[in-house]
């Protein structure tokens, strides 16, 4: 958080004209936590616990878990060696699948911002790249696709969401896992056409 701090007070201009790009990093990450802390007048990890996960029916989620987190899932690399449980910055929200469908269902229902905020932030300035809220598709009032990954290390999540096949496939690894393979071949299952066999895609 103090290199992010650092960071942004150094800067001299943008990157890039507002509104031409998008791009994700901790000095983003850290400076919309600053705006929420700053408006509501409540720590960020507040804000979250007593405002926004009531909302959307979390239930479990842990803000920046550690080692003594009941519950919390451990990554690992190929050596079945534990990462260590340090993030690069505050405010890491850890989701269980069950709380992970109820945001995905919160967001597609506008729980939590107006169909008019959503359609601004799923808003891609170049064609395939992610947004503030990954990839998403809204029509009108209608949240039809919302595609969204993460990662730390070795832990990896990815979320995808499709209306029109009333479909949600979650996947949350502890060794990165080829998640997006892994969607791919439930979805091409479940709408009965063939699949890359998970032991082809990881190359044993």
């Amino acid at each position: 958080d103090a290199d992010a701090y650092r960071n942004l007070r150094a800067l001299k201009q943008l990157d890039h004209p507002a509104g031409t790009h998008y791009a994700y990093n901790n000095n983003n990450t850290f400076l919309r936590r600053q705006v929420i802390e700053k408006i509501s007048g409540m720590s960020f990890d507040e804000f979250i616990t007593k405002k926004e996960f009531p909302k959307a029916g979390i239930r479990d989620a842990a803000i920046d878990p550690t080692n003594a987190t009941p519950r919390i899932a451990k990554s690992f690399d190929a050596n079945f060696k534990q990462d260590p449980m340090t993030l690069d910055i505050s405010g890491w929200t850890s989701l269980t699948v069950d709380d992970f469908f109820r945001w995905s269902n919160c967001m597609a229902s506008f729980c939590l911002i107006t169909p008019d905020s959503t359609r601004q932030l799923a808003i891609g300035r170049h064609p395939g790249w992610s947004t503030a809220l990954g990839k998403w598709s809204v029509v009108g009032n209608q949240l039809m696709k919302h595609e969204h990954d993460g990662n730390n290390r070795n832990s990896e999540a990815l979320l995808t969401m499709d209306t029109s096949k009333g479909r949600t496939i979650i996947i949350e690894t502890s060794q990165n896992d080829h998640v997006y393979a892994l969607a791919d071949a439930i979805s091409a299952i479940l709408d009965g056409k063939p699949y890359v066999a998970l032991s082809a895609v990881k190359g044993h």
